[in-house]
């Protein structure tokens, strides 16, 4: 930040290691993506080549510790853990972020869903460090209004999509188009981005849809669930939980866990029948 607004004089960078859960499940695979993420950063990586060739090795926890001060790390994200995530070696994963932010006074963020969350807690006190902190849940936003479906937070959304500026700035958004994509969308903001992308093109290419007011719940509708057919199953188990839990398969309940409510009883139910937890050694 500078001084004033009119003349930066001073700007400060905070370097932050974006990584993703990974798809294998074991920490060995966490410490190669952390190696690789590190090497494309840096400017030239032979200035620090000897402790990127130790995180190959034996000591390679060790080395990344040190990278992480080495290269004034501000803070390490680790995204995309979910329920399908406990069968992997978690408790190395989260044993060895535990010692990451201890000896480095690295803040370690860790973005995911309820169900990895309840399930890496029972892991006890070996873990606990990096799972103690500041929580902040992203909860679906409740429908609109029916009298006023422009206010509130799912309506401003859908207001601030609608004017992203594809559109004429003067043309309005129909009036129940928040109601429509609450009940496609469920709340979820992440699937109103995908759809109202997949919509605002749809009305650049045919304008005819806009006329008397459009476009119509119909059209809006078709556009959405197409562009949102990849998440059809898991709409599908909302749906059905939404009116009655008891509708639920237990397979469904088992697949789609990470989308429902945590205390969906279907689901608890489906995953307490097989042990999730992975607690084996790299």
């Amino acid at each position: 930040m500078g001084d004033s607004l009119g003349d930066i004089v001073l700007v400060w960078y905070f370097p932050l290691l974006v990584l993703q859960w990974p798809t294998c499940g074991t920490l060995k695979g966490l410490l190669k993506q952390f190696r690789e993420k590190l090497v494309s950063e840096i400017r030239d990586p032979r200035d620090v080549a000897p402790i990127f060739r130790k995180m190959r090795g034996e000591n390679a926890e060790s080395a990344v510790i040190a990278a992480m001060v080495l290269l004034n790390v501000g803070m390490v994200a680790i995204d995309g853990a979910s329920a399908n995530s406990l069968k992997g070696q978690v408790r190395d994963i989260l044993a060895f972020l535990c010692r990451l932010q201890a000896h480095t006074n690295v803040p370690v963020l860790l973005s995911c869903t309820d169900m990895f969350m309840h399930g890496a807690k029972l892991l006890g006190s070996e873990v606990d460090a990096v799972l103690r902190g500041h929580r902040l849940e992203f909860k679906p936003f409740s429908p609109p209004n029916p009298k006023a479906p422009g206010t509130g937070t799912w309506g401003t959304y859908n207001k601030w999509f609608w004017q992203a500026g594809l559109l004429p700035p003067l043309l309005e958004m129909p009036r129940n188009l928040p109601i429509w994509t609450s009940e496609l969308c469920h709340g979820r903001v992440s699937w109103l981005s995908a759809g109202f992308r997949a919509l605002l093109e749809r009305l650049v290419w045919e304008p005819k849809l806009l006329e008397s007011g459009g476009p119509s719940e119909q059209a809006v509708k078709e556009t959405f669930e197409q562009q949102l057919c990849t998440w059809a199953g898991a709409r599908t188990t909302i749906a059905e939980y939404g009116e009655d839990p008891a509708f639920v398969s237990r397979a469904n309940a088992l697949r789609y866990v990470d989308h429902l409510p945590f205390a969906a009883g279907s689901a608890m139910e489906a995953l307490s029948s097989r042990p999730l937890l992975g607690v084996g050694h790299a």
